[in-house]
């Protein structure tokens, strides 16, 4: 499995190339938002400051170069 490391402070995170079973339920997930949000527009809500400092807590330590190139085997 090919990786593009994530440096983080405390720990290397790694990503992958996700595989046609992985890509194909991420395609079904996001026409399901699609269609739900196109129906019910009134639902969308904004995220609470609370959700938005939980997240970055979770991942806020985390150093990436959206810049950087991805590995051929990543893209």
């Amino acid at each position: 499995m090919n990786r593009s490391p994530l440096q983080s402070k405390e720990h290397d995170v790694g990503t992958r190339k996700a595989t046609l079973e992985e890509d194909q339920a991420i395609i079904q997930t996001l026409e399901f938002l699609e269609a739900d949000i196109r129906h019910r527009p009134e639902r969308l809500q904004l995220l609470s400051s609370a959700v938005i400092n939980h997240i970055s807590l979770l991942v806020g330590h985390l150093d990436v170069d959206l810049n950087e190139p991805l590995l051929a085997n990543d893209e």
